[in-house]
């Protein structure tokens, strides 16, 4: 094991090695067959910042504004010693929790290596499941090993901006099917009849395309203002500037006043 990891930590360099998460670990197994990617992950190589100097960089990474949900909900989830959290587990779950006892293991006295914040996860877990009375109760950023290739691969907790796929029930992926699937129907006969009444010159459908337009502008602008990428943004304000264009020339506003060009 030691050879393998010295020859592992060359292919890496002097780079500190990256630990693993849900997201990687999800992906290592969507692609089993590719030996690279598994020696990459295996040694803990950050492939983003590979691709980028082969000159292949990410186009998006994570949305800054599901990196904020994110925070908000932990911070929520934490707030008051967790009082949600265990209410939830009491309540909901029935679990008998008398008292509370709270170890954050994003270090272990000031040291964040991973094989000590590993060895601390694992004497906590091992206490807590032997149910002494002192054992802990919640555990924050907790390091765990996997076995990867024959390396071991640390694991650590990462916060989710979304709902994971997994907790959603058949029938409530059913009803959001349906839903999304009566917006889509709603907003393409809202975008028939506008072009039917375009057609035909009702100043009216004109008035609120072009107001409608304008808003899908101003987003775009406030989105750039924000920090957003303007060149990813600036795609999305090709048509309301084109439509806006369009609906204001000579021949559009002879059209939808006199009826003619």
């Amino acid at each position: 094991m030691d050879q393998l990891v010295d020859r592992l930590d060359r292919i890496r360099g002097t780079v500190a090695p990256r630990n693993h998460n849900a997201r990687t670990i999800a992906a290592l197994t969507n692609n089993p067959g590719c030996g690279r990617r598994g020696l990459m992950d295996a040694a803990g190589v950050n492939k983003g910042a590979v691709a980028g100097q082969l000159g292949f960089p990410a186009a998006f990474g994570q949305s800054r504004f599901a990196i904020a949900r994110g925070n908000a909900f932990e911070a929520q989830v934490k707030a008051d010693g967790a009082a949600e959290l265990l209410q939830l587990l009491r309540e909901r779950l029935g679990l008998a929790i008398p008292e509370v006892a709270y170890d954050d293991l994003s270090n272990v006295g000031g040291n964040a290596s991973r094989e000590v914040r590993y060895a601390r996860t694992r004497n906590l877990l091992a206490r807590a499941a032997a149910e002494r009375d002192d054992a802990g109760t919640l555990f924050d950023h907790p390091m765990l090993r996997l076995d990867i290739a024959g390396y071991f691969a640390y694991l650590a907790s990462q916060q989710t901006p979304y709902p994971s796929q997994d907790i959603i029930s058949p029938e409530g992926a059913a009803r959001l099917f349906g839903l999304t699937a009566a917006v889509i129907a709603v907003v393409g006969l809202i975008t028939i009849l506008l072009g039917r009444k375009l057609q035909r010159g009702r100043q009216w459908a004109r008035v609120l395309v072009l107001i409608v337009n304008a808003l899908s502008i101003a987003g775009v602008v406030a989105s750039i203002a924000v920090g957003g990428t303007a060149q990813t943004w600036a795609v999305g304000a090709i048509y309301p500037v084109l439509s806006v264009v369009l609906l204001n020339t000579r021949a559009a506003r002879s059209w939808f006043r006199w009826h003619t060009w």
